[in-house]
């Protein structure tokens, strides 16, 4: 997504309330270090291209960093394990899921982490712990982008967003590539660009519920088996009413 200068300053400004912004020292820049996701379970074919490179099938346990795209075709399905980066998130059927930037400092007594995700293409949906204050965790779409601080949330590329559990969401939608007033969606609520927060249905709430909870089951056996030196490829969970990507 292409976003202008007005687009860019705005919106620093408007999350400036939510992340704090800080000023590292040429010691405190080197310890930054590179973040990762990593596939723990898989349904179809899904395929990840590494910085640009050829699309190649996706497999459980594959590492991903800033820069690799991951696509899912119809029936696919792909659960995440985001590690010192935060939390889980599952990519649904027909979606593409650029990894904008994956990158954490680890302090000791706290994880700062910055997550950048760029969903172009279907839904995702994931769960953010709570970070440290100066972490960022942000989901641009073609239509905005999305800052979360510790949510259970469903995102998709058409700029719909819910959060099913935890503490509101800041939406900032792009209009001929201005950014608009944020927009607070609280738990319970969904948006759509053009519209104003309304209560989810219960049926999208339990969805995104149960495929989180699917998914985490999925992840925590996978940590389970691989210490006793085994593998698994879990089944997810395939969401029944998330939006869909196209065919």
């Amino acid at each position: 997504m292409k976003l202008n200068k007005n687009f860019t300053s705005g919106f620093l400004v408007l999350f400036a309330a939510a992340v704090a912004l800080t000023f590292l020292s040429p010691a405190e820049a080197q310890n930054v270090q590179e973040g990762k996701a990593v596939v723990r379970a898989l349904l179809g074919a899904p395929e990840y291209s590494k910085g640009g490179a050829t699309f190649i099938p996706l497999k459980v346990n594959t590492v991903l960093h800033s820069g690799d795209v991951v696509k899912t075709k119809k029936g696919d399905h792909v659960d995440l394990f985001f590690g010192k980066n935060n939390g889980v998130v599952q990519v649904a059927e027909n979606s593409t899921l650029l990894f904008d930037k994956l990158s954490f400092q680890d302090g000791g007594a706290e994880i700062v982490s910055d997550t950048q995700l760029d969903l172009r293409a279907g839904a995702i949906h994931g769960k953010v712990n709570k970070m440290a204050k100066a972490s960022k965790y942000e989901i641009k779409t073609p239509h905005g982008v999305t800052g979360i601080r510790a949510a259970k949330y469903s995102v998709s590329a058409d700029s719909t967003v819910t959060v099913a559990e935890g503490a509101a969401i800041v939406v900032v939608y792009v209009t001929g590539g201005v950014a608009q007033s944020p927009i607070t969606v609280n738990a319970g609520e969904t948006v759509s660009p053009g519209g104003t927060p309304k209560p989810a249905s219960k049926e999208l709430i339990n969805d995104i519920l149960n495929g989180l909870h699917d998914g985490e089951n999925h992840i925590g056996n996978q940590l389970f088996m691989e210490v006793f030196g085994a593998s698994i490829v879990g089944e997810p969970f395939i969401s029944p009413t998330l939006p869909r990507g196209d065919d």
